[in-house]
């Protein structure tokens, strides 16, 4: 579980850090800007380092039972992330506001 929280975590670091670079360029709602703000905070950042040192230090190799599981879990949390973002007419909605 250790690992596909890591794994989440560093996703959304990585995306937001994107977003953060983009700050002249992209003129998204105001959600968006709190959004690269928290998930791009130092402490996020620290938290994140921490998480992957002890990930590393777990030395899980690939088609073992530890890796088949966390594949398995990472797969349910994708299901579950795409299931909590917006679905096309929300986004629609959105695109026109």
């Amino acid at each position: 579980m250790l690992e596909t929280d890591f794994i989440t975590t560093q996703v959304y670091l990585d995306a937001w850090s994107f977003v953060s670079s983009l700050k002249g360029e992209y003129a998204g709602p105001a959600s968006a800007a709190e959004l690269v703000d928290n998930w791009t905070d130092e402490g996020v950042v620290v938290f994140v380092n921490d998480l992957v040192d002890l990930a590393n230090r777990l030395n899980i190799k690939a088609g073992f039972n530890a890796w088949i599981r966390g594949e398995e879990i990472w797969g349910q949390m994708i299901e579950l992330e795409e299931s909590f973002g917006p679905n096309e007419d929300e986004l629609r909605h959105l695109k026109a506001l």
